[in-house]
């Protein structure tokens, strides 16, 4: 629907992130997942690059951050829908969905 994102819609993926995988995130794999969350549309799709993570994050580079994204791949969390293309890693970097949004 093209309503309003209710509250309790909004927080499904949290709650999937929490109930399925918290116990087992490391602090650098919350802190990802929650500023990608925070910047993902209604579906949990956000176009973002790995320096923009980095920076909202808090950390100087993006070192950690691929090594972060595939161990959220891996668990479940997030997918990768569109890798970057070198023209664009720097502006709008890859496509990634979250886990646990009605319908995924």
């Amino acid at each position: 629907s093209s309503g309003p994102q209710t509250t309790a819609t909004r927080f499904t993926p949290l709650n999937f992130a929490v109930d399925r995988r918290l116990h087992d995130m490391s602090g650098s794999e919350v802190r990802v997942w929650v500023y990608l969350f925070r910047h993902a549309n209604r579906a949990g799709v956000v176009s973002v690059a790995q320096s923009q993570i980095a920076k909202g994050c808090g950390w100087k580079d993006r070192s950690r951050v691929s090594t972060i994204l595939k161990s959220l791949k891996e668990k479940g969390l997030l997918k990768r829908l569109r890798k970057a293309t070198p023209r664009d890693k720097r502006k709008r970097g890859s496509t990634y969905q979250l886990q646990g949004y009605p319908g995924n």
